[in-house]
């Protein structure tokens, strides 16, 4: 259940959900914790509008993780079973990174269940 939390504000939401908007979107989170916690109010204050999620990501050895460690397709995967309506990557990978079949194998196989959305906004 959603508990008010630092930088999450319903009003707000509200106010972003009375615009002619055609989503929201939770983006450049480098958390997936806090991710989960913005996307509950904003699918509970705005019903009517599809939510969207992204966290960015950074290219390591062992593959793609997020700055507080969590792991790429897991973490899409959780936000999509929290509610989000589509998910993805943006800002910290160079879109010659998010060539999903050459540098993640894993999220391939996930698109049947998976809504992914990548953007490269800041490269």
């Amino acid at each position: 259940p959603f508990k008010r939390q630092p930088g999450v504000n319903p009003k707000q939401i509200r106010a972003l959900a009375e615009t002619p908007a055609d989503a929201l979107h939770i983006e450049t989170m480098v958390d997936l914790r806090e991710a989960l916690v913005a996307l509950e109010p904003a699918r509970r204050c705005a019903p009517h509008l599809p939510v969207l999620a992204s966290l960015t990501f950074d290219r390591k050895k062992r593959g793609f993780f997020t700055m507080m460690g969590d792991p790429l397709g897991a973490s899409l995967r959780r936000l999509r079973e929290a509610g989000a309506a589509a998910v993805g990557a943006n800002c910290t990978l160079a879109s010659a990174s998010m060539n999903i079949a050459e540098s993640f194998p894993l999220l391939s196989r996930m698109v049947s269940s998976v809504i992914v959305w990548l953007r490269s906004m800041c490269s």
